[in-house]
């Protein structure tokens, strides 16, 4: 009979990435390793065999039959991160664990979930885990992927794992060939000037910071809003999380419209999210001459510029003629 407290057991628990890293060197180029002779080499250079071992087959990295332990496909993408250096399969085999749809992946996910954001800035307060995926939180914490400042208890995102962050909230996690097609199926002038605002804000935070810039609408259409992109503070050098909505508009009246559920996220955002109104021009978006709307909830309330309707806001700009 399983146990109360067996149940309620992380399945992150004993496991790290130093030690899955081990798993890895061991494996070398073998295509099979009995199981025994894995576990006694294993354990002369790390602990939590067994865990490990389940954490790598859940990476689909490994996988045991009858007493062996043999390659998978996902290990070859791994072990190449690892021969690029430490810090590159620190960063993949984190990824690769926030993509999982196993329970794993459901473990970290809970933590990043937990996040509050607000102005742009995500921070997470140590005593709201209260023990809750514990495991998966040592786990980022060991990759670099969060902070603690002890000083006020708060966990905050570091920079390099920003664009992780977002496709955990908001993305369901689409591989990059889908993607592909994705993009090659729909020609709609809406998504041309998704695309083009995802260009213009790569090239504007630079090469340093391009990876944040996440077309979510490819992956999440109810995410609420379309790109997630950052600002960073000269100060703290720090980024700051922002998110927009692309509308493809008449040059005329540019009118469209913003769904209940695009109001809700950015009532909810605030500061943090911006409305990026991208011109039609002889049928190509014209992003050079887009207006940029920032916290549009209150932005279109300016009656002198903006006419709303009830419901979803269909929203156009007021003309004044004579």
């Amino acid at each position: 009979m399983v146990s109360s407290a067996e149940k309620n057991k992380s399945a992150m628990e004993g496991v790290s990435l130093e030690s899955a890293q081990v798993l890895v060197e061991l494996m070398a180029d073998s295509a099979t390793v009995e199981r025994e002779l894995l576990e006694r080499r294993f354990s002369e250079r790390a602990r939590g065999f067994e865990e490990t071992l389940k954490f790598m087959e859940g990476m689909r990295a490994l996988t045991e039959r009858e007493r062996e332990i043999r390659r998978a496909d996902g290990l070859d993408g791994i072990q190449e991160a690892l021969r690029a250096g430490h810090r590159t399969f620190i960063e993949y085999i984190t990824k690769l664990g926030v993509a999982s749809a196993t329970t794993y992946g459901k473990e970290i996910r809970g933590v990043l979930k937990a996040f509050r954001q607000e102005g742009g800035q995500a921070w997470l307060e140590s005593e709201n885990l209260r023990g809750k995926h514990y495991a998966a939180r040592n786990l980022l914490l060991e990759a670099g992927a969060m902070r603690l400042d002890h000083e006020n208890g708060t966990y905050t995102i570091n920079n390099w794992f920003h664009s992780e962050f977002v496709r955990a909230l908001y993305a369901h996690g689409t591989t990059p060939d889908e993607l592909d097609k994705v993009v090659k199926d729909q020609a709609e002038i809406g998504l041309a000037a998704e695309l083009q605002v995802y260009e213009y804000e790569r090239e504007l935070v630079g090469h340093r910071d391009a990876a944040t810039v996440v077309h979510i609408a490819l992956e999440n259409t109810a995410a609420g809003f379309d790109i997630a992109s950052t600002r960073r503070e000269e100060e703290t050098d720090q980024l700051r999380f922002r998110m927009i909505e692309v509308k493809a508009v008449s040059p005329r009246e540019w009118a469209f419209t913003l769904t209940r559920n695009e109001i809700r996220v950015a009532s909810e955002n605030k500061e943090a999210y911006f409305l990026y109104l991208v011109p039609v021009i002889e049928g190509k978006p014209a992003v050079e001459k887009m207006e940029v709307i920032q916290n549009p909830v209150t932005g279109l309330l300016d009656k002198d510029r903006w006419s709303i309707r009830e419901g979803d806001w269909s929203v156009s700009r007021v003309v004044r003629h004579g």
